[in-house]
């Protein structure tokens, strides 16, 4: 009975660690962060900046006037990342950061047009995004016009 009650523990505390393995090997990444190069470099302003870790903004495109990029930031690590907004007339700029956690991973809005752009990570579920008005413009860049 005791050798019973000893491997029904057992295989719980088994069972357990399996299911807290499965969750945490399920992470969002951008792989546009890891890549050697930028496709398009960033304008000054954005590269001497020290908000955003040294050569790590990469272009992510270009939408109604406005060029976006994913960096990470100075003060964060591999799991955070930066949505840096550039207005390609004035290079006036504004940014947001946060934790690389689900499908949308920063989101920025103003504009006029107003309008909502995202970064999101590799791999979204597409159909929720889609669902709540997001359009994929580039990869990791999703817009949503109100």
């Amino acid at each position: 009975m005791r050798t019973t009650k000893s491997c029904r523990a057992a295989g719980m505390a088994l069972g357990i660690l399996l299911a807290t393995s499965a969750c945490a090997s399920t992470s969002h990444g951008i792989a546009v962060l890891d890549s050697e190069t930028s496709t398009q470099p960033a304008p000054d302003v954005i590269q001497s900046n020290e908000q955003f870790t040294a050569d790590s903004a990469r272009y992510l495109g270009e939408i109604e006037g406005y060029s976006y990029f994913a960096a990470r930031p100075a003060s964060g690590g591999d799991h955070e990342a930066c949505l840096i907004q550039v207005d390609s007339a004035s290079e006036g700029w504004m940014s947001g950061c946060s934790t690389i956690r689900s499908d949308k991973v920063v989101e920025l809005s103003g504009g006029v047009p107003q309008q909502e752009v995202a970064l999101v990570s590799d791999d979204p579920s597409t159909d929720t995004l889609e669902e709540a008005g997001w359009e994929q413009r580039a990869e990791n860049l999703w817009q949503r016009s109100n």
